[in-house]
């Protein structure tokens, strides 16, 4: 199986043919993987990454630099987590979804498909955005708010549960 990695700023595939070859590879490169932990072929990870255990990383989905990623976390198939984003305890983000840089996702959040988190932008525990939903940096988005499908969030924002609609149903 073949996996890329970002070796001091260059790509490079790395070939294993067993569990222990990729560990071994991780370690060397400040990579944690948690127990249980799915990555898929041709995930690309880069060096200083945290996945936490039961967490899952589909094929094509790239993880930034010292980027974390929370325990039974799911980061769809061609998802971009950026450089030191922080993805909380069972968020799941969608394909094809962007998470820039330093943003951060909180536990159970829902990041709807090709959905764009911008820098430093903060959504909070149990939130949910849209498909194609635009979040620019630096907003906040509260704990439980609901960001409609293709909605736009401006600069800077700060929208809480009642102003953005309906809060997360749960069962």
């Amino acid at each position: 199986m073949k996996i890329l990695l970002k070796v001091d700023g260059e790509w490079k595939p790395f070939e294993y043919n067993n569990l222990a070859d990729l560990a071994a590879e991780f370690a060397k490169r400040n990579i944690i993987i948690g127990e249980g932990a799915i990555i898929c072929e041709g995930a690309i990870i880069c060096e200083g990454a945290i996945i936490g255990a039961r967490a899952v990383i589909c094929t094509g989905a790239y993880i930034g630099e010292g980027a974390i990623i929370g325990t039974g976390a799911y980061i769809g198939e061609g998802a971009y987590i950026g450089e030191g984003a922080r993805i909380g305890e069972g968020a799941y983000i969608c394909e094809g979804a962007s998470i820039d840089e330093w943003a951060r996702i909180g536990e159970g959040a829902y990041i709807g498909t090709g959905a764009r988190i911008s820098a430093r932008a903060y959504i909070g525990t149990g939130a949910y955005i849209g498909e194609g939903a635009y979040i620019g940096e630096g907003a906040i988005i509260d704990a439980r708010a609901r960001i409609d499908a293709r909605a736009r969030i401006g600069e800077g924002a700060s929208i809480d549960k009642d102003e953005a609609g309906m809060p997360t149903l749960r069962n």
